[in-house]
């Protein structure tokens, strides 16, 4: 639920304090399931692994802590850089 805030707070200022929009921004954006809440967990601490070590160790080491395959980490990440 953290992230959902910070991503409002990022991507959408104008939604920050009208409940309607918000509502909009997370519809707009998918972000109402469980699976979307999961997979910005995935993302988010992903991009703060990216701060301390490579590419490389970043994602195996998401992968490994989440349980998920290449392939979900993958279709994570291009949901996110097409969002973003």
């Amino acid at each position: 639920m953290k992230n959902i805030i910070k991503d409002i707070k990022e991507n959408c200022p104008e939604c920050h304090c009208d409940t309607e929009k918000t509502i909009e921004f997370l519809e707009a954006h998918g972000d109402l399931s469980y699976t979307a809440e999961h997979y910005r967990e995935v993302w988010y601490f992903y991009l703060a692994l990216l701060k301390e070590v490579t590419k490389k160790e970043a994602r195996n080491t998401t992968i490994e802590l989440f349980h998920i395959s290449f392939e979900k980490f993958k279709y994570i990440q291009k949901w996110y850089k097409r969002v973003n």
